[in-house]
């Protein structure tokens, strides 16, 4: 259980800052994690809410049993991992889902007690490594908000890991150690996705906010809706496979991480 990050927003600290010894938690061996998740009928395992490099032997040899047995590998993370242990993990890890939390040192070392480019090097290693990669980045009123920012964030991600690249921009909430500043306007995040679409980033999307029309996936060739999305629901529309009914189009889209 922990963090290697410090962030002051953490959005899940009574996870990642948890008494290692309190109530709340239950010790889960490799293998019963994988009996369990097929058991349930899960299609995969993610490593979530707490950070994952933190056990990464814990991950590795879970992972490794979950992909002999057939399910997906995801790791969701804030991307500070060597490239020694990210390499270890990749014959075994299918996607690798990564917050880019902003795109400037200073905020990374001011409010996470970290750095920036490890951050951007893992991301475009998992790439290259053949996972499955997206993006989360929690917009924080007056700390990463600008649209010169966004802006430049987006150019890199698609220039570093493609224009496919689904990119979520998610809405703060005020809590732990930033009680001081108020939740994302949803205006705010409508304009960023705006932002991304003029930059032909195919998919982004909106995060934390409900029953918004950019939570859901849209062909980029035609606008025609692909997958409706309501909470935790999804609803295929528009698409046959990996095509667009409507205009023939090629989606890119990922049904099971391998």
């Amino acid at each position: 259980i922990g963090c290697n990050f410090h962030c002051e927003h953490c959005q899940n600290w009574h996870i990642s800052r948890a008494d290692p010894m309190g109530a709340m938690l239950r010790p889960l061996e490799p293998a019963d994690g994988v009996k369990r998740a097929i058991a349930s009928g899960s299609a995969s395992i993610s490593w979530t809410y707490n950070e994952p490099t933190i056990w990464h032997e814990y991950a590795l040899d879970m992972g490794t049993l979950a992909k002999a047995k057939g399910l997906g590998t995801i790791y969701v993370t804030n991307g500070y991992i060597t490239e020694e242990a990210l390499r270890e993990l990749a014959p075994m890890l299918g996607a690798f889902r990564v917050d880019l939390k902003a795109f400037t040192d200073d905020f990374y070392k001011k409010i996470c007690g970290a750095k920036l480019q490890p951050v951007l090097d893992s991301a475009q290693l998992a790439k290259e490594l053949g996972m499955h990669v997206e993006t989360v980045t929690l917009v924080i009123p007056g700390l990463n908000d600008s649209m010169e920012e966004q802006e430049g964030l987006i150019r890199w991600v698609i220039e570093h890991l493609g224009p496919d690249t689904p990119m979520h921009f998610s809405a703060f909430h005020p809590d732990y150690k930033m009680l001081n500043r108020g939740a994302t306007p949803v205006a705010t995040l409508e304009k960023i996705y705006r932002k991304a679409k003029e930059l032909s980033l195919r998919f982004p999307y909106l995060g934390n906010v409900c029953h918004n029309q950019f939570e859901n996936t849209y062909c980029p060739a035609c606008n025609a809706l692909l997958i409706e999305r309501q909470g935790f629901s999804s609803r295929f529309m528009a698409l046959d496979g990996n095509q667009c009914t409507n205009c023939g189009e090629k989606i890119e889209i990922v049904r099971h991480v391998s």
